[in-house]
């Protein structure tokens, strides 16, 4: 009886019937009768206009009448070809909506300064943290590069993109001895300087080492490696049948971690969302590049629009991998202004468009950063608008928003990281002319390196 007052429910308002008498507060059982009423007479404007008073309530979605890059008022309204992928999926089922009327809810904009395109009304600070630390937490793109990474040899021709992206900052950079990227650790090139400490071993074998190493931490918190603990724990287990079997428990699980490790992440590399493009693999013509830094480090800049600690594959998360498998320290941008540490390369890979206050954190960071590589998702009518993003900037937009002492360039198609746009911005370096002077530096224009989300 249930399942079919359910079915009825979704026929006639796309929600459940029974909510109706479970519902305290007034104005959601008036929303719900409202909507059972005007959806058989084809009054979406109405619907769209109870959807949103609903989840203005509920706080899940807020107005932001201002462009969230350049913060103009002056804008209108677009459309945009609809694309539909999980993050899609997860908003609207937040919404408790379906995947067409959120595309109609979250109506696209585009500012008449800066030409960027965004959403109004999009998601609240609590319905940012409802996607990107609940509803989808791991991020799904840079878990792929990192799998990738782990399968492919040193010399493939994705690595051969790193090496000749990595000559080519260092060259427009001059001097390389400090380098760090934002947010996520396996979108850019701290991948890269692993492989060049690795020379040439086995990536799995090396990463599986380290997730073992978190996962005993977590399977056995009482040190069984120590001779004491293991007698007591044989001598206690013979008269206590629990502890006997948790004892068999402990040492099984510890016998067989860096197995299981190994088996994960083979696992996880054969899926079919991590699996590469062969032509990525393939071994590469040559393969230069230029020194390491001496010292490297993942900055995070906290926002509610972005992945976090809930960030886990393999039992560890992104910044247990990025500390054990590629050893990278991890910071706040605050630990880095505490530490007065300056950056002589710093990257922003495909995380600017998910931080509330793009053009605030590129004026912080330029204060402590010689250069500054930063690549974001391509606008243009051709591409997509992935709507876990309030915003995509629009190719030239640093043109409205650049500071007077701001020296930037667009070297996008010199790059060509598919998808992406790519700019270097500096307060010192003449990064228009450099960029030109070694652009030959970079792979060759047949390779593709991809994106990400």
């Amino acid at each position: 009886m249930l399942s079919i007052r359910r079915t009825l429910g979704k026929l006639f308002c796309g929600t459940l019937l029974v909510d109706l008498i479970t519902r305290s507060n007034l104005l959601e059982v008036t929303h719900l009768f409202l909507q059972i009423i005007t959806r058989p007479l084809n009054l979406p404007g109405v619907v769209m206009n109870m959807h949103y008073h609903r989840l203005k309530e509920a706080n899940l979605i807020a107005d932001y009448k201002r462009c969230p890059v350049c913060a103009d008022e002056t804008r209108r309204e677009i459309s945009k070809a609809p694309y539909y992928d999980l993050y899609l999926d997860i908003i609207a089922r937040e919404f408790s909506l379906s995947c067409d009327e959120t595309l109609r809810l979250l109506k696209v904009h585009e500012c008449g300064n800066c030409r960027s395109i965004y959403a109004d009304p999009w998601l609240s600070v609590t319905g940012m943290n409802r996607i990107y630390a609940y509803g989808r937490s791991q991020h799904i793109l840079g878990w792929y590069q990192f799998y990738r990474w782990v399968r492919e040899p040193k010399k493939s021709a994705f690595a051969m993109q790193r090496a000749g992206l990595w000559r080519y900052l260092s060259a427009i950079a001059g001097k390389t001895e400090v380098y760090a990227e934002v947010n996520c650790p396996f979108q850019g090139l701290l991948l890269h300087f692993k492989d060049l400490e690795l020379d040439g071993s086995d990536k799995t074998s090396h990463v599986a080492q380290h997730v073992a190493l978190i996962q005993s931490e977590h399977t056995n918190p009482f040190n069984p490696h120590g001779f004491l603990n293991r007698v007591y724990w044989k001598v206690s287990a013979m008269f206590n049948r629990k502890r006997q079997g948790r004892l068999y428990k402990e040492r099984h699980a510890l016998r067989n971690v860096n197995r299981l490790s190994m088996r994960t992440i083979r696992q996880a590399m054969s899926y079919r969302k991590f699996a590469p493009d062969p032509n990525e693999l393939r071994p590469a013509a040559s393969y230069e590049t230029a020194p390491m830094p001496k010292r490297r480090y993942l900055l995070l800049e906290a926002t509610p629009g972005y992945w976090g600690g809930g960030c886990v594959s393999m039992g560890c998360s992104c910044q247990s991998a990025c500390v054990g498998a590629l050893d990278t320290p991890v910071l706040s941008f605050t630990d880095a202004a505490r530490e007065d540490l300056h950056f002589d390369v710093l990257s922003f890979f495909n995380c600017l468009d998910h931080i509330i206050n793009p053009v605030e954190v590129l004026e912080r960071t330029l204060d402590y950063a010689n250069l500054i590589f930063v690549t974001v998702h391509q606008s243009g009518k051709a591409y997509n608008y992935y709507r876990q993003h309030q915003f995509a900037f629009d190719r030239h937009f640093l043109d409205s928003v650049a500071k007077e002492d701001w020296r930037y360039a667009d070297v996008s198609d010199a790059v060509r990281l598919q998808g992406q746009n790519c700019y270097l911005i500096s307060k010192s370096l003449d990064v228009k002319a450099l960029a030109a002077r070694h652009e030959q530096l970079l792979a060759p224009a047949d390779l593709k390196m991809s994106g990400g989300y």
